[in-house]
């Protein structure tokens, strides 16, 4: 179980724009990062200090804090003004004044642990800058060499030729691809896999979510124009390309690794629109039983491979599903995900066994026209407001009306049927009340992979 309930301060890094995901991300990509940081704010606990690159609203570290039982006024939040990187820890040392209030922040504290959102090279150099034992390590020796090799496999496992590599060495499925080192390889490589497959599926070779992934079949119009369009739009770096997957279900395996070994957090199927994750419900709603439970044993026998190689904390396995059982993975997360604060609310709200009396719908809706406070007001009105007594109902888990202009929700209770319908019902409220966005994912768009 992730660390709810220790006594021990955090300094929690919403890091989620890093060089081991992307290394020259474009301004859209980090935008939409940036904006899910705030989110964190449901992750705390008293006393722990969170840093975020766009603010948290005071009015949601209100929200945050009564719906927890938190002591608001133990808590430091902070958020760099200045922006002249992509990459969070950069902006904070740039920020003099975020910088001092941060080190201030950070001696008050006798003991304090480093929580990034990932550990790649900036996380490590903030920790032995500051002399911060990471997360979830046997060592709290942040200089111990430990570190450069866990952040060296973290980078690798970016990349998805070495997760796929890794998965055959360990007889774990994936879709069946050939990795190709320029996109002047790739007409070869579509061909090659088009005498098996109808439709093929072309990927940057790395991780962490869907962008710019391309579908191209057989029997398309205009094949040959496309290959050449592709073939001279991507970077010159290696190039997955794989069969396609008709999917049913877009499964997710979140595990925590410890000192213990590794043990399964929950199972989720994943909401995506055009190849990008928007929300999840856990656990998946009718997947069948035999089917999570040989996906969750080849995420253990993963999760297990990399406990040994050293790693400790949360990572992810993102699969697909077919209706007639066909399933493999397609990448992994090597950091908290979209689902990890969910977990981590459920399991307060809920309690830790909420995965055996309880379902959940995560998501968001674009506020074209509403606002937080209006919704929440709608939600009080028309019985919605989560209710720890019948522990059910909807928690808004972040407002970005001022980022990327979306709420993002959780609804839970039970039965499911009962979860779908309050979720119809807060989406009613959104679209009288402002704009109707037609972003609801839960009918999935045939697209192969996702991100978390």
């Amino acid at each position: 179980m992730l660390d709810l309930f220790e006594d021990s301060a955090r300094l929690i890094v919403a890091n989620a724009v890093s060089d081991a995901i992307m290394a020259c991300p474009s301004l859209d990509y980090v935008r939409s990062m940036e904006a899910g940081g705030p989110r964190k704010i449901w992750t705390l606990r008293d006393n722990d200090i969170l840093v975020t690159a766009v603010p948290v609203p005071q009015h949601m570290v209100h929200y945050a804090c009564q719906s927890l039982g938190l002591n608001a006024t133990s808590l430091r939040l902070l958020a760099p003004a200045q922006h002249p990187s992509f990459f969070l820890f950069d902006n904070v040392q740039a920020d003099e004044q975020t910088s001092t209030e941060l080190q201030r922040e950070i001696k008050k504290r006798s003991r304090l642990t480093l929580q990034p959102f990932l550990l790649d090279q900036r996380a490590l150099a903030f920790a032995r800058a500051h002399n911060l034992p990471i997360a979830y390590y046997e060592t709290t020796d942040p200089h111990a060499p430990v570190f450069d090799a866990v952040v060296e496999l973290i980078y690798n496992f970016n990349r998805k030729s070495f997760f796929r590599s890794t998965c055959q060495s360990l007889s774990i499925p994936v879709p069946a691809g050939i990795t190709i080192e320029t996109p002047r390889q790739l007409r070869e490589a579509v061909y090659t896999l088009f005498t098996s497959y109808e439709v093929v599926i072309v990927k940057r070779d790395r991780g962490s979510n869907g962008f710019g992934h391309v579908t191209l079949q057989r029997q398309g119009t205009g094949l040959e124009d496309a290959l050449r369009t592709l073939a001279a739009t991507l970077p010159n770096t290696p190039v997955v390309v794989e069969e396609f997957f008709p999917v049913r279900w877009v499964p997710s395996f979140e595990y925590l690794v410890t000192a213990r070994g590794p043990e399964l957090l929950y199972a989720c199927d994943m909401r995506c629109v055009n190849c990008a994750w928007v929300g999840m419900t856990i656990p998946p709603i009718d997947m069948p039983n035999d089917l999570i439970k040989a996906m969750d044993a080849s995420g253990m026998r993963f999760a297990q491979h990399v406990y040994e190689l050293g790693y400790r904390g949360v990572l992810d396995l993102d699969g697909i599903a077919t209706a007639a059982g066909r399933w493999a993975f397609t990448e992994t997360n090597f950091r908290t995900t979209g689902g990890t604060h969910m977990h981590i609310i459920l399991s307060r709200l809920l309690g830790k066994d909420y995965l055996t009396h309880s379902w959940c719908a995560a998501d968001n809706l674009v506020a074209n026209g509403i606002s937080f406070a209006h919704l929440k007001a709608a939600m009080d009105e028309q019985g919605l407001t989560f209710n720890p007594e019948c522990r059910a109902g909807v928690v808004i888990t972040a407002d970005g009306t001022l980022t990327d202009r979306k709420l993002r929700y959780l609804v839970m209770g039970r039965p499911i049927a009962s979860v779908l319908a309050m979720e119809r019902q807060l989406r009613a409220i959104a679209q009288t009340q402002g704009a109707p966005d037609g972003n609801w994912g839960v009918a999935k768009p045939m697209m192969a992979h996702a991100t978390s």
